[in-house]
């Protein structure tokens, strides 16, 4: 009897466990659409993450945002925060001036932008493959109404699962 109302016990605490991500956390699963943002995530690979909090976005968080258009989704990194000037010199991205540090671009473009003030509630994002991403580079600063999810981990393949970097 006991065996009963322990597994009884440890399945509502499961279930309360996964409505409580759900609902109160936005827990939210995706397949990522694209190759541009190897090598950190891979084409098909499946990743989950949270609602994102638009005023606590920090660069560096990976996001799916909407296009606008229903049921397509972008997969990016946020480069540019509100309020920052950005500009992009043979493929090196600077903030504010200063040069950043991003050791998850294996593969830069020789591409010139800006400089350009990204606006109040938008950022800057760019895939990791900066040579095979369709990014705000052509789209514009994004507006944070349109982030959905701070990506945090790949849940498939096996072989890559854990929290994204």
């Amino acid at each position: 009897m006991k065996k009963r109302k322990r597994s009884i016990w440890l399945a509502f605490v499961f279930f309360a466990a996964i409505i409580y991500l759900f609902h109160v956390k936005g827990l939210r699963f995706y397949l990522v659409p694209s190759d541009s943002m190897a090598p950190t995530l891979m084409k098909s690979d499946y990743i989950a993450g949270f609602r994102a909090n638009r005023s606590d976005l920090r660069r560096g968080d990976i996001v799916v945002f909407t296009s606008g258009y229903k049921g397509d989704y972008y997969v990016k990194r946020v480069i540019g925060l509100p309020g920052e000037t950005l500009a992009i010199i043979n493929g090196y991205v600077y903030t504010n001036g200063k040069m950043l540090e991003e050791p998850y671009v294996m593969q830069r473009g020789q591409e010139n932008l800006g400089p350009i003030r990204i606006p109040k509630d938008r950022v800057f994002i760019m895939g990791d493959n900066r040579t095979n991403s369709f990014d705000s580079r052509w789209l514009g600063p994004v507006a944070t109404s349109l982030i959905a999810t701070r990506v945090r981990f790949i849940y498939n393949p096996i072989s890559r699962m854990g929290p994204v970097r």
